[in-house]
């Protein structure tokens, strides 16, 4: 990434807060078991225990859907179409650690550009998404890029057609490295892609996000 875009040494102080612990390594089949609850039923201790399966997902449907776009952002932000604020959430829970075209996805969902952008800004503010600009040395090219989408939490995911493991993985790291006291976070991508470029001291350190079975 350096070598191409000519990007300041790494920053080694956040290399070491991001590195994995040696000691850890004994314990990997239950770290690889919780991990996989996570990524299945994501991070809402009240709804973690619900079984069977089809029952949590209702309960999560109630509070994600009903509450949170049909009632609270519909209520906040006097959105009255809220349906098609709940598509537009599904389908960004779809492609969940995905770079989104707005033109493309407002074909998709037959909506407007300028009120796609107010529905995703609404969503963004209430915390169900976040996104990431694609890093450039050039403000004005950050600003127009195309941006990438992370859910917040992975268990929403399967609200939708859920994303495979590897776009879950990708979605968690997101949620933690937001989490950190980093300045900017940014994803790259010019024929080769970066996931994660954070920014930290006027220094970067690149992140690529790799799963194996």
């Amino acid at each position: 990434l350096k070598h191409h875009i000519h990007l300041p040494e790494s920053d080694p102080n956040l290399s070491a807060r991001l590195t994995f612990d040696p000691k850890l390594i004994s314990f990997t089949p239950q770290i690889q078991s919780v991990l996989n609850l996570y990524f299945r039923r994501g991070g809402f201790p009240h709804l973690l225990d619900i079984q069977p399966d089809s029952l949590w997902l209702e309960l999560l449907r109630t509070d994600i859907i009903q509450k949170a776009i049909y009632k609270d952002l519909a209520d906040l932000y006097r959105v009255t179409d809220p349906a098609t604020l709940e598509k537009l959430f599904l389908y960004l829970a779809q492609s969940t650690s995905g770079i989104i075209n707005i033109t493309s996805v407002s074909t998709q969902i037959k909506l407007n550009r300028t009120t796609l952008n107010q529905y995703l800004q609404y969503l963004k503010n209430t915390l169900l998404v976040h996104s990431l600009p694609k890093y450039s040395n050039y403000p004005k090219e950050v600003l127009k890029s195309q941006e990438k989408i992370h859910l917040i939490d992975p268990g929403l995911a399967h609200l939708a057609i859920a994303p495979p493991h590897s776009a879950l993985l990708e979605t968690s790291l997101a949620s933690l490295l937001l989490r950190q006291s980093i300045e900017h976070l940014y994803y790259w991508r010019d024929n080769y892609e970066v996931d994660f470029v954070a920014v930290q001291n006027q220094k970067l350190i690149p992140l690529e996000v790799k799963s194996s079975p």
